[in-house]
C-alpha cells in the first residue's frame, strides 16, 4: 500500500506535511533568528523530533529528541563528493537518500520507497510518495532526512 505525505507551504520556509489516511502531521519550521530548522510531529501525538542547523557539512549540528547536541554527520553520512546520504531509521534499517536533479529518493538495499514529487505548475500537490506502508514506524526520521536533504 502507498501513501502521500503532502506539502502545504505556510509563511516563510516554514511547511505542514501531513497525510490525511495516516492520520499523520508534520511541522518543519526554520528560525529567522539563527537559521535552527525544527521538525516536529503535530498529530497523532505532538513530539519534538529534531532540531538541525546546516553550515559547512562538518559544523553542523543536530540534537534529536532527548539527546545532546552532536555533529550531523554522526546521524547522517556520506561518501566523498557521494550523492547519497545514509541513516539508519528508528527501526535499525538502513536507508539512503540519493540526490536526483528532479529531488531526492530514498532506497532501501537499492530499492526506491520513497520518491519526492516536485510542484510545478498551481494546480500540482508537491508530496512525497511512500510505496511501503511498513515504513510508518521510521517516518519521522523519514521527514527529517527529507528535511536536511532538501537544505544541502
Amino acid at each position: 500500500m502507498t501513501f502521500q505525505l503532502v506539502f502545504t507551504y505556510r509563511k516563510g520556509h516554514d511547511v505542514q506535511i501531513s497525510c490525511p489516511s495516516l492520520g499523520s502531521q508534520y511541522s518543519v519550521s526554520m528560525s529567522h533568528y539563527n537559521g535552527a530548522v525544527t521538525v516536529t510531529r503535530t498529530a497523532p501525538v505532538p513530539t519534538h523530533i529534531a532540531t538541525f542547523k546546516l553550515k559547512h557539512f562538518s559544523k553542523s549540528w543536530i540534537m534529536l529528541q532527548g539527546q545532546e547536541k552532536k555533529p550531523l554527520n554522526t546521524f547522517l553520512k556520506s561518501g566523498v563528493l557521494s550523492r547519497w546520504y545514509v541513516f539508519k531509521g528508528q527501526d535499525g534499517e538502513e536507508y539512503r537518500w540519493r540526490l536526483r536533479e528532479d529531488g531526492p529518493a530514498l532506497f532501501k538495499e537499492n530499492i526506491p520507497i520513497v520518491t519526492y514529487y516536485r510542484k510545478y505548475k498551481n494546480e500540482d500537490k508537491e508530496y512525497l510518495e511512500v510505496y511501503n506502508s511498513s515504513l510508518q514506524n521510521t517516518l519521522d526520521h523519514i521527514i527529517l532526512t527529507f528535511a536536511i536533504m532538501e537544505r544541502l
